[in-house]
């Protein structure tokens, strides 16, 4: 269900080698707002924070599949990032099917 926060990381990170220090720093960036999210809804329930927080994402995952369309296309290699979106996708979509079996839990 993280796929956008990796496509993020990836996708800023994919132009130049980044250092350990800048892996830990876009990992809390991918990581940080879940938790405070969960710590919020946890404490305080209302219609208007879960509009605020579904456009807030809406907002996030457009800017993400904008960004990574632009590097996309601007790409020197263009076959090899299709087949690794494609890839990166189709295991995404697997790890989600083989956690729903495991876990027996209907959506």
């Amino acid at each position: 269900h993280n796929g956008t926060e990796g496509f993020a990381i990836i996708g800023s990170a994919g132009k130049s080698r980044p250092s350990f220090k800048d892996i830990i720093l876009m990992g809390l960036l991918a990581g940080l707002p879940t938790c405070l999210g969960t710590l919020i809804s946890g404490f305080a329930v209302s219609h208007y924070f879960t509009i605020m927080f579904f456009a807030l994402a809406a907002g996030s995952l457009l800017y993400v599949i904008f960004s990574l369309t632009t590097i996309f296309y601007t790409a020197t290699r263009r076959v090899q990032s299709a087949y690794g979106v494609f890839t990166g996708i189709s295991l995404m979509f697997l790890t989600a099917m083989v956690l729903q079996i495991v876990s027996g839990i209907r959506t």
